[in-house]
This record gives structure tokens, sequence and C-alpha cells, in this order.
């Protein structure tokens, strides 16, 4: 394998979710009205939620990778972080989150990126899919929110060395388990 070739399988959703473990996720072409990034190879993307019942308060994508030899590597990612908490409970102790995880192989964080709804600036959105992603006032329609945008992280210079690493993104509710939120990601890279 190649010092720049792509580690990470099914990268991009092609696939559906073969090769990931995960939780309330799905591939689509759309979340309600937003769809693919412009920089999407393929026009569809994963979306990882905490919505289908109040019980729910995470949503997870999972990859476990082998890394063949140790290397300098760059992770990257397109995501959309997407909630119904925005604009109601933003500046609240319902604080929804997302977060990417990479752990080496002896458990040590060798990258996190985390962005939060008290911190993030978010657009509203409107006709958000009822169901998988529910606002403060469960069942009406169209459902509303805010969203980040399409956005792209870009992490170089990790010290990765031989062994196998696991990459997590997932989604939390914090506070409540009603008012939900969706991370949407694509192009999923760790060269």
């Amino acid at each position: 394998i190649a010092i720049d070739s792509e580690l990470i399988k099914n990268n991009e959703f092609t696939h559906g979710l073969s090769d990931w473990e995960s939780r309330s996720a799905y591939v689509t072409s759309s979340f309600g009205p937003i769809r693919a990034s412009a920089l999407s190879n393929d026009g569809v993307f994963a979306a990882v939620h905490t919505g289908y019942s109040d019980s729910n308060n995470l949503g997870f994508l999972e990859q476990a990778i082998p890394v063949p030899m140790s290397r300098n590597g760059v992770l990257s990612a397109l995501y959309n972080f997407v909630t119904t908490e925005f604009p109601v409970w933003q500046g609240t102790g319902y604080n929804d989150y997302f977060q990417v995880t990479l752990t080496g192989p002896s458990g040590e964080k060798t990258f996190k990126m985390a962005e939060f709804l008290n911190s993030s600036t978010f657009e509203a959105v409107s006709g958000l899919p009822e169901g998988v992603i529910d606002g403060w006032f469960p069942g009406a329609t169209p459902v509303t929110g805010g969203q980040t945008g399409w956005r792209m992280f870009n992490q170089g210079a990790l010290a990765l060395k031989n062994g196998i690493y696991k990459l997590r993104i997932e989604v939390r509710d914090v506070g409540d388990n009603i008012v939900d939120s969706a991370i949407l990601v694509d192009r999923v890279s760790l060269r």
C-alpha cells in the first residue's frame, strides 16, 4: 500500500454503510432540502442522527482502520451539522454536539475535533425529515432547525504507527432525547 493511499474503506458511502459499524445512520442523496456537497464525487452522504425515538440520544459511524506502516497521516471529511435545537435552545444547557475521534492501537487519542450547538454558527433550514430528526414541538411540520452548511476539516501531520486505528463519528443529544440533531458526512479520508 502506497503511503498516500486511502486507508478508509467505503469512505464516500458509495456502497451504503458497508465497512462501517453504525447506529441511527443511513446513506442518502438528500436530508430534507439538504443535498450532497458540491465536492461530493457521487452525490450521496451518510446521515447520522439522534432521532427515531425519544429514547435515542446517540448516533454514530465507526470503522477499524489498519495502518500497515508508520507515517504522517492526514484525516479529512466533509460535514454539515444539523440541529432542531436551533434557534430556540441555542445558548442553553441543551448543547448538542458532534465529534470525530481517531484512536490509536494503544487506545490513545490521535485526533479529536468537536462542534457544539452553543459555539457554532447556523443558518435556518426547513423541511427536515420528520421522524429522523424531530424538533422542539414533536409532530410539527415542516420540521425546522439550523445547519452549518457543508464544511471540510483537514488535519495533517498525524503521527500514525503500524496497527489498528478506530475512527468514530458521533452526534449526541445533550439534556434531552426529544429535540434531535444530525451530522451529515462525506469523503471521510485517512491517507
